[in-house]
């Protein structure tokens, strides 16, 4: 009766660790389905880990190499249902790892130490010693994720993330703090004794401190991280936002000297009428419809942003001799700012650029925004004067400035990424499409 007792309420505390473990993965970088850990199936993969843990205890009373077995599922979790590049993923894995293996190793030595007792006695006796280990253990555990999570608080939204570099090299501390106790723990089972636990325990100690200013380090990094992104945000809107300024400043002069122009313009006309002088009355009409075609507002949406960037490009594009059209929604909700003026200035800049060079009497390029089924569909063609895709099928860039050109398709495919979207290149009647579709946040 007692062995089924100690076996229950060990199931308990592997559901638990399943669960805190996932848990903390998925507040890391947040759900791919939904804001709630349920939705985003955490719940069977935390039971997966409790029995994948109770599978490990129950062939052996310590883990060792079998724990790699608990960051693959955690890995496996954070790549099926949550948000975040590759080595965040791989980062949270071996984190959260750190905290499992580390929280019982670091009880374990200490009640070693402390009762003058072989660590195997306490891991193998069902003992008030080792109860009272696991409770602790448990609380250390809760403990180190709780911190984790108010540390890493700025990446709620799954926006704040690791350099690959970053990501690889606090990793791989974190698995040689891994190897380091895991040798350790073999040492001291050949070789027990009371000197060699306290030697063995201050290692321990160092290891753990080293783990706690490799979480302070990465913490800084993410901030740092996260303030040149937000900078970067604000030097764009900033960009855009004073186009927009500067087209609206200009259309609005443009008004008042068509008002003032007004009665001039009709006199003009009605003279030429009364003279019987259709001719150059039409030449007349076409030059101010000229004037007014070089000032066009393309797009006039509830959005700025959209509006400074359509505006702008396609008036540049109108500059080059290119017929520009655009026919766009009026309201963007659910994307940001920022991520609509990266993927319509890259858009529009590809065709403008690709545009701008060919040798064709009539170019053109025609911007398309709609909206329907919770998803935006940009689809922008432009004129071509020989297939794109057959002399350039992965869209390498032409430019020779690699350092500052050549990443436009890259920000459309990774913004498409992002809102769960998808983007395509093809080509029809002669013209290069490029199609983006985004289903915006809830």
């Amino acid at each position: 009766m007692k062995n089924v007792a100690w076996n229950l309420f060990e199931i308990l505390i592997n559901i638990y660790q399943g669960i805190v473990a996932m848990y903390f993965s998925f507040k890391y970088l947040s759900g791919k389905y939904s804001d709630k850990f349920i939705k985003n199936f955490g719940l069977p993969f935390s039971l997966l880990l409790a029995l994948t843990i109770s599978i490990c205890n129950h062939i052996t009373f310590f883990e060792h190499i079998y724990a790699a077995f608990y960051g693959a599922l955690i890995f496996a979790y954070s790549v099926f249902c949550l948000k975040g590049n590759v080595y965040n993923k791989l980062f949270v894995s071996i984190y959260s790892l750190i905290v499992l293996l580390l929280s019982g190793v670091a009880v374990a030595w200490l009640t070693s130490t402390l009762f003058n007792i072989p660590i195997e006695q306490i891991l193998i006796e069902n003992s008030v010693i080792r109860l009272l280990g696991i409770i602790l253990t448990q609380f250390l555990i809760f403990y180190f994720y709780y911190f984790s999570i108010k540390i890493f608080k700025h990446d709620m939204k799954g926006e704040s993330c690791l350099t690959g570099t970053e990501a690889v090299l606090i990793s791989i501390t974190l698995i040689l703090s891994i190897v380091i106790v895991l040798i350790l723990y073999l040492v001291e089972f050949e070789q027990s004794n009371k000197r060699n636990r306290q030697l063995f325990t201050v290692i321990l100690i160092c290891v753990i401190l080293i783990n706690i200013v490799t979480l302070y380090i990465t913490a800084d990094l993410k901030n740092k991280n996260n303030s040149e992104i937000e900078n970067e945000k604000l030097k764009l809107l900033l960009t855009y936002n004073k186009q927009y300024i500067e087209n609206a400043d200009i259309e609005y002069q443009l008004i008042r000297k068509l008002r003032h122009d007004t009665k001039d313009v009709y006199y003009v006309i009605d003279n030429y009428l009364e003279l019987n002088d259709i001719q150059n009355a039409r030449k007349y009409i076409r030059q101010m419809i000229d004037i007014a075609d070089d000032h066009i507002i393309f797009v006039n949406t509830q959005n700025n942003t959209v509006n400074a960037i359509i505006n702008s490009k396609l008036t540049i594009a109108k500059s080059f001799g290119i017929d520009a059209t655009c026919l766009s929604i009026n309201e963007f909700t659910g994307i940001d700012d920022i991520d609509l003026c990266r993927l319509l200035s890259n858009m529009l800049e590809n065709a403008i650029t690709a545009t701008a060079n060919i040798k064709l009497n009539a170019k053109q390029i025609n911007l398309k925004i709609i909206s329907e089924s919770e998803k935006y569909t940009f689809l922008i063609k432009n004129s071509i004067d020989q297939s794109v895709l057959k002399e350039n099928p992965k869209l390498h860039t032409t430019k020779t400035k690699f350092d500052s050109h050549g990443y436009g398709i890259k920000i459309i495919r990774d913004i498409a990424k992002k809102y769960n979207g998808h983007c395509d290149f093809y080509e029809e009647s002669n013209m290069f499409c490029c199609l983006v579709v985004l289903i915006p946040n809830k």
